[in-house]
């Protein structure tokens, strides 16, 4: 199952990295069967968040560099949103605080 996500959503990503797969299944997503859709629901959104959001910026970071600019610095605020707040509680799903 993560290997499927990972190839529709990062289809570079793979080829290039080939123990990657591996290294994210045991951080996010061990032990994990096939039809826990709560379980893998919760995995992908762990490890999609902070890829979907910090990879731009570490790209747009990349490219200041490369063009001999060294100052370069990057930080990030997180904090719980209220955009799932009216959804409630979840049976099964630990969201992260």
């Amino acid at each position: 199952m993560l290997l499927k996500s990972l190839n529709r959503y990062f289809p570079k990503l793979i080829p290039a990295n080939t123990n990657v797969v591996s290294v994210l299944q045991q951080l996010y997503a061990n032990n994990i069967q096939d039809g826990d859709h709560l379980g893998w629901i919760q995995a992908l959104t762990q490890l999609f968040t902070g890829a979907m959001f910090t990879g731009f910026t570490g790209r747009e970071a990349d490219y200041y560099l490369w063009n001999n600019n060294s100052d370069v610095y990057l930080y990030e605020f997180t904090w719980p949103t209220s955009l799932s707040a009216g959804l409630g509680d979840i049976q099964g799903l630990n969201r992260k605080q």
